[in-house]
């Protein structure tokens, strides 16, 4: 996290940016990562996931009156996954082993994916669905 400040406080606000993750992306890349990041495996499976990324996108339409039509929206979902299996994998799993996710279990600050065998597991799995599904379509 960093921490922008201006010169005179009153004119200009203080305000906190993460750069680690800067970048122009798909809508649905923060909630791609959310999910993955903080949702424990056993809510996501039996249509868990497919539950809270619809969810999502009925408040879009209902409550925002956004357009986003479900197959554009699920593609996008599924390229924001696996682009954060890329980012995550690139980061933060280069020295993971089981016995670094169990010293990190109890830290809600750390992605599930990254203290949670089962999760990384799950991860891994819906990354390799949705790359050949992905890949079908090409």
């Amino acid at each position: 996290m960093n921490v922008m400040m201006g010169i005179d406080a009153s004119t200009t606000p203080t305000i906190m940016i993460d750069m680690a993750s800067a970048s122009a992306g798909l809508g649905m890349s923060d909630v791609a990562m959310h999910i993955h990041h903080a949702v424990p495996p056993q809510l996501l499976e039996n249509g868990g996931e497919e539950s809270l990324v619809q969810y999502y996108l009925d408040i879009l339409r209902n409550e925002l009156k956004c357009n986003y039509p479900d197959e554009v929206a699920w593609r996008h979902y599924k390229l924001a996954v696996i682009d954060y299996c890329r980012f995550f994998a690139g980061r933060m799993w280069k020295t993971a082993t089981p016995e670094t996710m169990a010293q990190k279990v109890n830290n809600k600050n750390i992605a599930n994916i990254n203290r949670s065998v089962p999760s990384a597991l799950r991860f891994v799995r819906v990354v390799d669905s949705y790359l050949k599904e992905i890949e079908a379509t090409l």
